[in-house]
């Protein structure tokens, strides 16, 4: 073993502190430990996500709208999600108005701006039922289609 060992780490440590001192805050600081602190927040959000209490809210840009999502309600086996899909009726009513107007489906979905398989799943009545998609239509044919379900009762 060798002797003054613990002499050479105490005058380290002295000629260190002498020295820190002098140099500048800024200095120092780029060789401080990262705060962990953003890590407890990811990981808090990642447990809220896992129990599904967040909702997820996605940023629009343009004229294209989103619906707001909850996840952890669509990823719980338990809840009962029920997703709209697209009445034979609305269906039936823009296939209807757009043979009357003399268009193709192509035509159309040119005048709505939407891919034309966007529209063939709405005429067929498959899918997820867009109500943007409906009112674009009920414009560019300049018709109202009618909805039983917004029909009000008395």
């Amino acid at each position: 073993m060798k002797k003054g060992g613990n002499n050479q780490n105490s005058d380290f440590d002295s000629a260190f502190e002498k020295y820190s001192k002098m140099l500048s805050k800024d200095y120092k600081d780029q060789f401080k430990k990262p705060d962990y602190g953003k890590q407890e927040k990811k990981q808090q959000l990642n447990e809220n996500m896992r129990k599904g209490n967040v909702t997820v809210v996605t940023k629009q840009t343009g004229n294209k709208q989103t619906p707001q999502v909850n996840i952890g309600k669509i990823l719980d086996p338990e809840s009962n999600v029920q997703i709209k899909t697209v009445p034979k009726e609305i269906a039936l009513q823009v296939q209807q108005a757009r043979t009357k107007a003399n268009k193709t489906q192509e035509e159309l979905a040119k005048m709505v701006e939407c891919k034309v398989s966007s529209l063939k799943d709405l005429e067929l009545a498959e899918g997820i039922y867009d109500p943007q998609l409906v009112v674009k239509i009920e414009k560019a044919l300049k018709v109202t289609f009618e909805r039983s379900w917004k029909k009000e009762t008395k």
